[in-house]
């Protein structure tokens, strides 16, 4: 698939993997308080290192709504907005990658410019 997706690209630019994650964080000693901190590294980053503290990189915090009860948060309605507000605030988190996936984006790598075209490994 990387080979497909190289071939894509202009000729000189390099395919750049964003790989998001996200993971709920308590806030208080009593585990009552979350947040949910999004995420972004590189693909192309060697594993070893893009699980080191400074490989990664926080976007922001994605909204969780709350719920008066179990019966709320199980019905259609609460999932469904919950979903809709998942995916607004991720639209909003990436909104500035999707001019660079058009066009790509320069940047210096060891004293060199290169052409870089980032997408979403998912």
């Amino acid at each position: 698939w990387w080979r497909n997706v190289e071939e894509e690209l202009p000729i000189g630019a390099y395919a750049m993997p964003i790989i998001l994650y996200a993971d709920t964080t308590l806030c208080d000693h009593l585990g009552k308080t979350s947040q949910h901190p999004i995420f972004m590294t590189l693909g192309n980053i060697p594993l070893a290192q893009r699980n080191k503290v400074d490989s990664k990189i926080l976007l922001g915090y994605l909204p969780s709504l709350e719920y008066s009860s179990t019966y709320e948060k199980c019905s259609t309605k609460f999932r469904l907005a919950s979903l809709k507000l998942f995916h607004c605030a991720l639209a909003t988190v990436l909104r500035p990658l999707r001019n660079f996936s058009k066009s790509g984006i320069h940047l210096y790598v060891n004293n060199k410019l290169e052409w870089f075209y980032p997408f979403l490994h998912l």
